[in-house]
């Protein structure tokens, strides 16, 4: 279980780099059709976190092409499944029971889409066990020829700082050493505050700037001070 900050961290982090809001879910692309797809939420937390994270965004989706996404071990990773690894992957979803239920619309933070129908829940209190058996087998597939997976729409996460110090106790370690934010790329002053989209055509070179995805650094850019991040906006 990924380890969240208390509510006091939350609070304080909140308070200093941005309001606490969940990342929002995005349309996913209209060529692929979504089989299944499993999202977790979290109830508030600091946005650096739950950028980092891949909070609001799914943690795994399936493709009717075969097409997997899946978020693992604080990265995306993707494969193409042969139709009898799907078909197998379904039966053993079947199997739990789960296509005999109704939509669930519960208050929660998870959302689980099956075939069309829709699932919404809190993972802390499973409205029944062939969801919570669902949600495991989906937790635990990892094929084989899984690669590294970088989403088509990703956003760049900046908040200006005055100075790291009280940041130190509540950013995720290990914390990066500040660099100079590259010339070549468009000034993170003139960017903006918050969530940004990236636009295709400066895209590569700002993800030059990161070690991999999705990633935090923080940078310099005269004289002043910037915690930056890139995460999906959709997988």
């Amino acid at each position: 279980m990924k380890k969240r900050n208390n509510p006091g961290t939350i609070f304080f982090m909140c308070a200093l780099l941005a309001s606490c809001t969940p990342i929002a879910t995005t349309s996913l692309p209209g060529d692929e059709e979504v089989l299944i797809s499993y999202t977790n939420y979290v109830d508030g937390g600091d946005e650096l976190i739950n950028c980092l994270e891949g909070s609001g965004q799914p943690n795994f989706i399936l493709y009717e092409n075969g097409h997997v996404v899946i978020f693992k071990r604080g990265q995306y990773l993707e494969a193409r499944l042969a139709q009898k690894e799907i078909d197998s992957l379904l039966a053993e979803i079947e199997n739990t029971g789960i296509m005999r239920l109704e939509k669930i619309e519960e208050e929660g933070f998870d959302q689980l889409i099956l075939k069309g129908n829709v699932y919404r829940f809190s993972r802390h209190n499973f409205p029944n066990r062939s969801v919570e058996w669902t949600i495991d087998i989906i937790n635990q597939f990892e094929p084989s020829n899984l690669k590294p997976y970088v989403p088509e729409n990703l956003l760049l996460w900046v908040t200006p700082v005055e100075n790291l110090t009280p940041f130190e106790e509540f950013l995720p370690k290990p914390i990066p050493q500040v660099k100079e934010w590259s010339a070549e790329v468009d000034p993170l002053s003139e960017m903006g505050v918050g969530f940004i989209n990236m636009s295709d055509e400066r895209r590569s070179d700002i993800m030059k700037e990161f070690n991999g995805f999705p990633d935090y650094q923080i940078f310099e850019e005269e004289n002043a001070l910037y915690v930056t991040a890139i995460c999906a906006s959709f997988p």
